[in-house]
């Protein structure tokens, strides 16, 4: 039963939602597009970005204490962990590192195909039975964002190439949070407890890429010494925010479903679009809005075949229960 209260609340959770996860965007784009603040080192970014979250979580755990994680994990369960983070972390540094070079509507378009990649690899590890429905499915979303990238005339193949792999990662960075997730034993029951255990993990894969892939240590120092006080000030105030946005998402989710979560993430993408569009004057094409229209069906079709299947679970659910109960009624 939805009352009053508990619609302002959602729509509190939702609004709250949009603001960090946009205002993220932006900054991002800000920050590294070479149009605009230019600063080259994403990778670095994100790593000082994950640490200042690590020092969030134990802010939270000294007032919070509930929000602990359970118990110490053991090696065995931080390998299993492992490759999660790498995921994240390679996800959120290759998205960061395209915006230097693509729009901010480009990125979210490109981004929008990431339920394609979560069903493939939900396919893969067995968390979803392959289907005719799902199947195409996933040709419309790969239709739609065809046709858009198709109909971008601020194409640029670097940039491209990283938002595609990031979008990869991100439906493998999914399917492995969903096997994690069931796995009760590990106790992170709460974000801020899972941001504690997966930040320095996902810090050290940002480290890793940013001596791989970027100028340098040396390139870095030069940087900052430019405005090291309002570089770091600017650096940190991001992963305050990130961190704001994963606690909107996870009460989101509590509050209501992951299906909620995703509708209404279909109307953030169309939001970010616009925000780009008028911030960044991004331009958009026929291509772009008939590619756009495209996917967002396709995502929509996706939604929807979740809550189907979520709600046929719920009603074998409760059908097994009262059967249960006649069983033993007849036997008592």
């Amino acid at each position: 039963m939805f009352t009053s209260k508990s619609i302002l609340w959602s729509l509190f959770l939702i609004l709250g939602w949009y603001g960090t996860s946009i205002s993220l965007g932006v900054y991002n784009k800000w920050l590294f597009s070479e149009k605009h603040h230019n600063f080259r080192f994403p990778m670095f970014t994100s790593a000082i970005q994950q640490a200042i979250q690590y020092l969030i979580t134990w802010i939270v755990f000294h007032f919070y204490t509930d929000l602990r994680p359970k118990r110490k994990l053991s090696q065995r369960e931080y390998a299993t962990i492992l490759p999660c983070a790498i995921t994240t972390g390679l996800d959120i540094g290759f998205s960061n590192a395209s915006l230097k070079t693509i729009t901010l509507t480009f990125y979210t378009m490109v981004k929008s195909g990431a339920p394609v990649f979560v069903l493939l690899f939900a396919f893969l590890f067995r968390l979803e039975k392959p289907s005719v429905k799902l199947a195409f499915i996933i040709f419309v979303i790969c239709l739609g964002v065809f046709i858009m990238v198709h109909g971008d005339t601020q194409f640029d193949l670097y940039g491209y190439l990283l938002v595609q792999t990031a979008t990869v990662l991100s439906g493998l960075r999914w399917s492995l949070t969903q096997v994690l997730l069931g796995k009760e034993s590990h106790g992170l029951d709460n974000p801020v407890a899972t941001i504690h255990v997966l930040a320095p993990m996902i810090t050290l894969t940002f480290l890793g890429c940013f001596f791989v892939f970027e100028d340098g240590m040396s390139a870095l120092v030069i940087e900052m010494s430019k405005n090291t006080l309002g570089l770091l000030s600017i650096i940190s105030g991001g992963g305050v925010l990130a961190f704001i946005m994963i606690v909107f998402e996870y009460a989101l989710i509590s509050h209501t479903s992951v299906v909620t979560l995703s509708v209404a993430g279909i109307f953030k993408e169309i939001v970010t679009l616009v925000t780009g569009h008028f911030v960044f004057q991004d331009n958009f094409t026929t291509n772009t809005l008939v590619g756009l229209v495209c996917s967002l069906v396709g995502i929509i079709m996706y939604n929807y075949v979740k809550l189907t299947q979520k709600k046929h679970q719920s009603e074998e659910f409760e059908f097994q229960e009262l059967r249960d109960e006649d069983w033993d009624e007849d036997f008592s």
